[in-house]
């Protein structure tokens, strides 16, 4: 189990140092938020499969306790997860409303100077 939440847990970092460089597709900002969605959940379906297969087995031994306390905070820091990817994609939702009316603003003080 613990070789499980290891390779868990290094996948997950190297989830993140591959989505913090820049691509070199030139992707949007929502397809690369649709990515990162698509593989959070694919990445949560994954976990949840094998926490329902270790639960089954756990019992109340103290390792048994210890496995079910990770397995409670990979599922926080999923959760933790998914709450900071609505964030961000509120942030880029503004971001698009603040940079449309620039682009507006900008055509009507063009306009004016015209």
């Amino acid at each position: 189990m613990i070789r499980k939440y290891l390779l868990f847990t290094s996948g997950l970092c190297i989830f993140a140092i591959g989505y913090g460089q820049p691509s070199e597709e030139s992707l949007t900002i929502n397809e690369r938020l649709d990515t990162v969605e698509l593989q959070l959940t694919m990445l949560d379906s994954r976990f949840n499969s094998q926490a329902a297969v270790s639960a089954s087995s756990l019992g109340t031994s103290r390792s048994d306790l210890t496995v079910q306390f990770r397995i409670d905070s990979l599922e926080r820091e999923i959760n933790n997860l998914r709450q900071t990817m609505r964030e961000l994609s509120q942030q880029v939702d503004i971001a698009k409303r603040e940079a449309a009316d620039a682009h507006r603003g900008a055509r009507e003080a063009l306009s004016r100077i015209r």
